[in-house]
């Protein structure tokens, strides 16, 4: 049996938008653990500022060994351009680091198990219609029949494969692509027993240059959580929560969430702290951060706690804010948009708070 193919709700769901009410980790290997460092590219650039230095024109600037063009950042291109460029076959290939969320999964007849979560930071080539993730090269991209994804192959194994979504903004006030949404599904073992599979999201990554004007910057988004194993698997998707950015420190308000859905009664008790950004990510401190999570449905509950958390600035104006967590028995992810770019009618489950 092949691994699963299908990107988690979080993407066909929330990025795909059909409203916000409906919205919701080298590789690591199979223990879930990865370099959750800085990684390459165009945060190669170090300053104290909140927001990465501009990386120039979509690849005027190239690696010196392999050639392949730089992580562009926000004022060389912004995300449809970019996916043009990586789609184009007589194009350029470029360099991406991106963090993830990662599912250990045990195949057998008619049954997929994830027998443990982790997260880390690969490196992706992306261009010429193709993907290479840490060294896996993916071709033959082929769209599926709505045309929002597209699925590649790995030439070594028929099992393997990467399934690219675009992350539309339906539910906004302006219908764009912002956001590019990856996931690797890796065969590990032969027969096709166990696999391991990375989830993450990239794009560019806001630059000094086009950094917002204001100071602070509102943002509505979604937390979406994922814990189990062996075949008791709770997804907690639809908890939405508002947050500010200060885009002169830095720093992202934090937010206690203890929210129970009315109709699912899916519940979800967390605290993300308070967190800071350096060159458009997270600096080492913030992720460093070990947050307990406990999710639950009637009497099926669970808890967890992120070995650390990741994330990144991306978009135009910093439009939007990815973060990521993982442990051995769970993973998490965040994503926000600015609230001027939300429908005024974007539902809010937690309300800003200076003081979470």
């Amino acid at each position: 049996m092949a691994p699963r193919t299908r990107l988690p709700s979080w993407l066909s769901a929330c990025f795909l938008g059909l409203t916000l009410a409906a919205c919701g980790g080298g590789g690591g290997g199979s223990n879930g653990s990865g370099d959750s460092g800085s990684g390459s590219g165009a945060d190669d650039t170090r300053t104290a500022s909140p927001f990465i230095a501009p990386a120039g024109a979509l690849c005027a600037q190239r690696d010196a060994n392999s050639n392949n063009c730089i992580q562009p950042t926000s004022s060389s291109t912004d995300e449809q351009a970019l996916f043009d460029a990586i789609s184009d076959p007589n194009g350029s290939v470029i360099d991406f680091d991106g963090p993830g969320y990662m599912e250990n999964e045990l195949f057998s007849v008619g049954k997929i198990s994830i027998t443990s979560y982790g997260m880390a930071r690969r490196r992706i080539q992306a261009g010429r219609n193709a993907f290479t993730v840490d060294g896996r090269r993916y071709g033959e991209g082929k769209r599926s029949q709505s045309g929002e994804d597209i699925r590649y192959v790995y030439k070594g194994d028929r099992g393997s494969n990467v399934t690219v979504e675009l992350i539309k903004s339906m539910g906004h006030r302006k219908e764009t692509l912002w956001g590019i949404g990856l996931r690797e599904d890796e065969r590990a073992t032969t027969p096709d027993t166990t696999g391991i599979s990375w989830t993450t999201v990239f794009g560019v990554l806001t630059d000094q240059a086009d950094a917002p004007k204001t100071r602070k910057v509102r943002y509505v988004g979604t937390v979406w959580t994922l814990t189990g194993t062996d075949g008791r698997i709770l997804e907690v998707e639809d908890v939405t929560y508002e947050t500010e950015l200060d885009t002169v420190t830095g720093r992202l308000a934090g937010v206690r969430i203890d929210y129970t859905n009315p109709k699912t009664r899916k519940y979800m008790q967390l605290e993300l702290p308070e967190l800071k950004f350096e060159n458009s990510r997270l600096d080492s401190a913030s992720r460093q951060q070990r947050t307990s999570v406990q999710t639950g449905i009637t009497s099926y509950n669970h808890s967890f706690t992120l070995d650390g958390l990741e994330g990144e600035i991306l978009g135009k104006q910093a439009a939007s804010i990815y973060l990521v967590g993982g442990g051995a028995k769970g993973a998490l992810q965040v994503t926000l948009r600015r609230k001027d770019q939300m429908e005024s009618d974007a539902v809010i489950n937690v309300p800003f708070s200076a003081t979470p």
